[in-house]
């Protein structure tokens, strides 16, 4: 998966822009399934880059050709504390917040 991004970024000038588009899904049981796949859980655009970070963490290629559009930086040489404010945290909370308030509705017994 490096080698196939890294040399695809490398094709089209040594960058790409990009990003995640996330899907979730919450089975309570077999009646109540909520899935989601909306923007607000869309990762930010980031640039794959053809020149991998020198750290590569198993599991998460992709993480070493990741670059942030705005700093230009790799995102593992962003501050930990910056590193850790990005994402979709917000879009996936007001998910979870959503489904079981919809499942509670669904439930009521008055």
């Amino acid at each position: 998966m490096l080698s196939y991004y890294s040399n695809l970024a490398a094709k089209y000038g040594g960058k790409l822009i990009a990003y995640y588009k996330n899907s979730i899904c919450l089975v309570i049981d077999k009646e109540h399934i909520y899935k989601y796949d909306g923007e607000d859980i869309y990762s930010e655009k980031f640039y794959i880059v053809d020149k991998p970070h020198t750290r590569y963490r198993e599991g998460f290629p992709l993480d070493s050709l990741s670059v942030e559009i705005k700093s230009n930086k790799y995102y593992y040489d962003l501050e930990s504390s910056k590193r850790e404010n990005l994402g979709v945290i917000y879009g996936f909370r007001d998910f979870f917040i959503r489904s079981l308030n919809d499942y509670l509705k669904s439930n009521q017994r008055f």
